[in-house]
């Protein structure tokens, strides 16, 4: 009988460390990822910028941006507000179901006054306002405001980069992992996190430094045979390791796998044989299967030791 522990990251959120200060650290320390998050990767991305003035917005809610390289080349695109805020908070979600639906009741003003005014249209589900906001717009963000009936108005910078991933424009880089941390209580640790620095100082003058928060599940398999020599999988939840084993393992596999240039713990040691991966899994699961999985391209994470690709299977046996 073969009892495999399978944790596994699925989705993240990933943002500019800078992002998290001032108006918008109140809306990102509320975010799932943020507030469940436990495991974060510091990884380098090719610098990418918005051309301020290509920036427009439709009548219908529909952004226009050019984004340039830093060779040069220019990349155009439009793209629905409504994907970019569909995830804040449960009200939305609850009221139009979905981003397609959302983005039928978006529009593009100029400021709240105006869209106060298009509000009173008859419409059989609230209007969403959305405005450019010029005086936070940069190189590296396109910065919006976001407007809801109950007069409230919110201050959206997205990142260059987010804007990328959330669309799927594809530019042709990838993630390089820089390092692999964990924490219980994330939103302190990128508060006071000695690596952001020291990763800012490694990177040149052609990149940018993104954290990617994550949340991680995980499942138990068992696999056994009938006496007929039928394969019999099992799928169950894993009640038998911490939760603070189950993060220090997962960050050490991620570790060992990756070898970012900024760790130093478990990179060149022989993972089944860490006393913490032997005291919570020894006698009890015969392998650990970790999965870095998602099918967004902007998730091709790599290392100078690991290619890039969109999925990896980190596998170690459990000795004894």
């Amino acid at each position: 009988m073969d009892v495999t522990f399978n944790p596994y990251l699925s989705n993240s959120l990933f943002f500019r460390p800078e992002q998290m200060y001032g108006e918008n650290k109140k809306i990102f320390e509320e975010l799932p990822h943020i507030v469940k998050g436990n495991i974060y990767l510091l990884a380098e991305r090719r610098k990418v910028r918005v051309l301020p003035s290509s920036i427009g917005l439709s009548d219908d809610g529909y952004i226009s941006a050019s984004f340039t390289l830093e060779d040069g080349l220019a990349i155009p695109a439009k793209f629905p507000f409504a994907p970019t805020i569909i995830q804040l908070g449960k009200k939305f979600l609850e009221v139009y179901g979905n981003a397609d639906t959302l983005q039928q009741y978006v529009v593009g003003v100029k400021n709240q006054a105006e869209y106060f005014t298009r509000q009173k249209s008859k419409s059989d589900r609230p209007l969403i306002g959305v405005s450019l906001d010029a005086e936070a717009q940069n190189k590296k963000n396109i910065a919006l405001c976001l407007y809801t009936p109950d007069g409230y108005v919110g201050k959206l910078p997205f990142s260059v980069h987010s804007i990328l991933s959330l669309f799927e424009i594809d530019i042709g880089d990838h993630p390089l992992v820089l390092y692999v941390g964990k924490s219980e209580h994330l939103k302190d640790r990128i508060y006071r996190h000695e690596k952001i620095q020291q990763a800012l100082s490694t990177i040149d003058d052609d990149s940018d430094l993104y954290l990617y928060a994550f949340q991680f599940d995980t499942n138990k398999y068992t696999r056994s045979y009938l006496p007929d020599k039928t394969l019999v999988l099992r799928k169950d939840y894993v009640n038998d390791i911490t939760a603070e084993d189950q993060l220090t393992i997962v960050e050490m596999c991620l570790i060992n796998y990756f070898k970012p240039r900024l760790n130093k713990d478990y990179k060149d040691c022989e993972i089944p044989l860490n006393p913490v991966y032997q005291a919570a899994l020894k006698g009890r699961y015969s392998q650990v299967v970790l999965e870095v999985d998602h099918d967004a391209g902007f998730w091709n994470f790599g290392t100078e030791h690991i290619a890039a690709k969109l999925r990896h299977q980190i596998e170690y046996p459990v000795h004894g």
